[in-house]
């Protein structure tokens, strides 16, 4: 099973949450990776210029990606792509 970020409900068999912050203008995707590939995450994401910002605990597998509502669909699709090929 895995664990939930906090005030997050993982759905089973769902690879990421996501939840609306503020007047809705940005989304958080939260996921769990392996911890030796959360700079894998920061790294791709960095790669797409103003797409997001990847947040961490030190030590923790749960990242979270804020972005912009108007990208969440691209957002969506580059983490299930890159889910896929971490796990």
């Amino acid at each position: 099973m895995k664990p939930e970020a906090p005030g997050v409900p993982v759905e089973a068999g769902a690879p990421f949450t996501v939840e609306s912050v503020g007047s809705d203008q940005l989304v958080r995707l939260h996921f769990f990776v392996p911890r030796a590939a959360v700079s894998t995450t920061r790294f791709i994401l960095e790669g797409y210029d103003h797409l997001g910002v990847q947040t961490s605990e030190p030590g923790s597998s749960h990242v979270t990606w804020t972005v912009p509502a108007a990208l969440r669909a691209d957002a969506e699709a580059l983490l299930a792509d890159l889910l896929t090929r971490l796990r």
